[in-house]
């Protein structure tokens, strides 16, 4: 539901319990699009120690390989 569909039910007066569901369903479908958008930062962020130490001892590994 957009928030075109919304207005209209208010000024037609739409049962209160449709409009409140309306609403709901408005601010769910928001959210739902700002979670996916920052999902990948959070994640990033989150693991982002973890990528690094794991990516230390592969360089290092890496560095007498070519030495050879």
């Amino acid at each position: 539901m957009d928030s075109a569909k919304l207005i209209d039910m208010v000024l037609d007066d739409a049962p209160a319990h449709e409009i409140s569901d309306g609403i709901k369903d408005v601010l769910y479908a928001k959210t739902a699009s700002r979670v996916e958008t920052e999902r990948p930062q959070a994640v990033a962020d989150l693991f982002n120690d973890e990528s690094e130490v794991e990516e230390e001892p592969v360089a290092q590994e890496e560095e007498p390989t070519d030495g050879e």
